[in-house]
């Protein structure tokens, strides 16, 4: 051990040479990194002073060189920049959802460097809420096949109402004789609200049963990989993966899906179909339509990719107006804030 003696000359200090030497060998490689970080920062300030407040194409491309950096707090600033001026610009707002991400896991680990956990993987629905989405997507017009239960208290409760308000002309055998499809398209036409409850359906409508089948293996493949939308970074929109789902989570993925948007886009948008991010983000840049803000491994080659078209055709054949599930899951869809203005919207 070697002995050191303070400047005031009043205490001795024992140091070991280990903690000498491994401060030898830190500082060389710390201070780089500090020098890195003012660096960027002032590349950053030199940039944002050249841009005008309404060059929003200026402004985005500064925050995706942010981005780049991995600085997260300069995202967010030139994210607001943006979202200053145009408040539905779907690209600053993903980037900000995305900065919020890793924002919010260095708050959780601030000791943590690197790429920083997102959100947690969603909670799946729950069993009501899933016959919740049954319901909503039974088709009331078309063919269906699925097995269904309806409470017979119900069943005599609605034929009671149905008589009194004109609704239904049949007498009592003949509405029982009725199939339990057509008994539950009744009740789910004209009074979902007080018995739609009361309707248990044991499999999946056909509607559901094309999304399992057909269009989420799509999804899974390109959208909800681990370095995307499926991975810890995934940020606020995360959907559940892995090679055998439960129907539940399928559900769970369907609802989000049908749920979630950016700006005034939704991932899925049954009144013009080709408008779906879910589409267009899929797509080659420069084919039209919303473009995703990050570079991403394409889903599709273009609008006759055969996957495309079973997308497309998919949400096509939904109704237009988006069925209400009578519940809401801001942890699976958290409604996206509007960008705080940077420094209380001062330049810096």
């Amino acid at each position: 051990m070697r002995r050191t003696i303070t400047r005031d000359a009043r205490r001795l200090r024992t140091v070991s040479p280990l903690l000498v030497l491994g401060a030898a060998f830190l500082l060389p490689h710390l201070l780089p990194l500090a020098t890195r970080a003012d660096a960027i920062d002032d590349e950053y300030y030199a940039r944002f002073k050249a841009l005008t407040p309404d060059d929003v194409d200026g402004h985005l491309k500064l925050a995706v060189w942010c981005r780049d950096q991995q600085r997260w707090q300069l995202v967010a600033r030139q994210c607001g920049e943006i979202l200053k001026r145009r408040p539905t610009h779907e690209q600053a707002q993903l980037l900000l959802n995305l900065a919020r991400a890793h924002l919010d896991g260095e708050q959780r680990n601030p000791g943590s460097t690197g790429a920083v956990p997102g959100a947690a993987p969603p909670a799946e629905l729950t069993d009501d809420q899933v016959q919740r989405v049954r319901r909503a997507e039974l088709n009331l017009a078309g063919d269906e096949r699925v097995r269904l239960k309806i409470d017979r208290d119900a069943l005599n409760a609605f034929y009671e109402q149905g008589k009194r308000d004109g609704i239904l002309a049949m007498d009592r055998p003949a509405f029982f004789r009725m199939p339990r499809l057509e008994q539950a398209r009744l009740i789910l036409h004209h009074s979902p609200e007080t018995y739609g409850n009361k309707i248990e359906i044991g499999s999946d409508p056909e509607r559901m049963r094309d999304f399992i089948r057909d269009v989420q293996p799509v999804v899974l493949r390109g959208c909800a990989t681990a370095e995307c939308h499926g991975g810890s970074s995934a940020g606020r929109f995360r959907l559940l993966t892995g090679r055998s789902l439960s129907g539940n989570a399928s559900y769970t993925n369907h609802f989000i899906l049908q749920e979630f948007g950016v700006g005034t886009e939704r991932v899925i948008n049954r009144d013009l179909p080709e408008r779906s991010l879910l589409l267009s983000y899929g797509l080659p840049r420069g084919r039209g339509g919303a473009e995703h803000p990050t570079e991403i491994t394409r889903l599709f080659a273009d609008e006759s990719d055969r996957e495309y078209r079973v997308v497309y055709d998919w949400i096509s054949s939904l109704p237009i107006t988006r069925p209400d599930y009578g519940f809401k899951r801001p942890d699976l869809t958290p409604t996206r804030a509007e960008a705080p203005p940077p420094d209380g919207g001062n330049n810096p």
